[in-house]
């Protein structure tokens, strides 16, 4: 990231995208155990796992 001041975007991230293909773009912060397990930030695969245990209903199509 190029400005220091951060990046106020934001992205689409359907709710199929595997956490493989998402990375770590902001560097102000130290995201080494993000980096091993990016469920911390983004707990995609927590959520699914929820969906299919029914302990919730569903979840929404896209995140930000």
């Amino acid at each position: 990231m190029a400005d220091p001041r951060g990046d106020p975007t934001y992205r689409r991230i359907p709710a199929t995208t595997p956490l493989s293909d998402l990375t770590i773009t902001h560097d102000y912060y130290d995201h080494s155990d993000a980096e091993c397990d990016l469920n911390i930030l983004f707990p995609l695969d927590l959520v699914r796992t929820l969906v299919q245990r029914g302990i919730i209903g569903r979840w929404n199509v896209r995140h930000f």
